[in-house]
Formats: C-alpha cells, sequence, structure tokens
C-alpha cells in the first residue's frame, strides 16, 4: 500500500480505538465532574483532535514515504505507539475515571512525544516541526490534567 493510504488508515484505526476506548455518554462524563475554568469547549476538544490526527498522518505519511533506515522505522514505530497510547488514555479518563491514572499515564506519554521528536529531528526535520505544536499543546494539556485530578480526588 502507498504511504498515503497506510497512513490514513493507521489513523482512522487509531480514531477508532480511541472512540470504542472512551466509551459512550462522553458529555455526560464532563457533566458529572468539576473542571477547570481552563478547561476547552467541546467544539474546541474536536479541533484538537483533528489537528492531532492531522500531525499524525503527515508525520506518518513522510516517514512512510521515506527510503529505508532504522531510524525512520524506530520513529514510525513510535508514532504508531503513541497514537495506541492516546487511545488508551481514554479509557483511564472516560471509563475507568481514575484522574491520578490520567496524570502519571500523561507524564509517559509526554515522555514518548519528546523521544519522537528528538528522533525526528535527525531522520526527518520538517516532521519534528509538524510535530512542535503538539508538544507545545501537551504542556497545556498536563496542566489542565492536574487541574482535572485536584479538582476531582
Amino acid at each position: 500500500m502507498s504511504p498515503g493510504p497506510t497512513a490514513f488508515a493507521i489513523c482512522l484505526l487509531a480514531v477508532i480505538a480511541e472512540g470504542l476506548l472512551a466509551g459512550n455518554n462522553i458529555r455526560e462524563h464532563f457533566r458529572q465532574i468539576k473542571l477547570p475554568r481552563s478547561m476547552p469547549p467541546m467544539w474546541l476538544w474536536i479541533a484538537i483532535g483533528l489537528t492531532y490526527y492531522a500531525i499524525c498522518s503527515t508525520i506518518l505519511f513522510r516517514l512512510l514515504a521515506r527510503s529505508g533506515g532504522t531510524d525512520r522505522k524506530v520513529a514510525t514505530g513510535l508514532l504508531i505507539l503513541i497514537l495506541a497510547a492516546n487511545a488508551f488514555w481514554n479509557y483511564l479518563f472516560f471509563r475507568a475515571r481514575n484522574f491520578l491514572a490520567c496524570l502519571v499515564f500523561s507524564l509517559g506519554y509526554g515522555l514518548l512525544v519528546v523521544a519522537l521528536l528528538l528522533l525526528l529531528a535527525a531522520v526527518d526535520r520538517t516532521s519534528a516541526f509538524v510535530l512542535l505544536p503538539y508538544v507545545a499543546y501537551l504542556v497545556y494539556a498536563g496542566r489542565l490534567q492536574y487541574a482535572l485530578w485536584r479538582l476531582n480526588s
């Protein structure tokens, strides 16, 4: 399969996994918990999610379109691991409703993303720049995750 459809299929599978792991009644979950003032509205979460998948599919496409190399393969595998970990976070947040586990998991997740950023800087500098906005977002998301844990513990 060519890089475009492959990148799209991988991201589509991640979206499906996110939905399955999050379960139903996401809006109801948000109504049942204390939310920090900095919590974005639902329409902005949708925009953040679309941006995340645009970033991931762009990087995947670029990695899959490049010729061999161990670093490229490791970066591709790491990005797929990040997509899977992001989907699993939805289980912790929406189904398990364990905000401390979400916070701890997010720290490890952030380390994976930084590792990918560093690897991309060596393998494909353009992809590293594509990932930078998401790395910046994770700083905000970490603070939000901490606030959610504090308000709901």
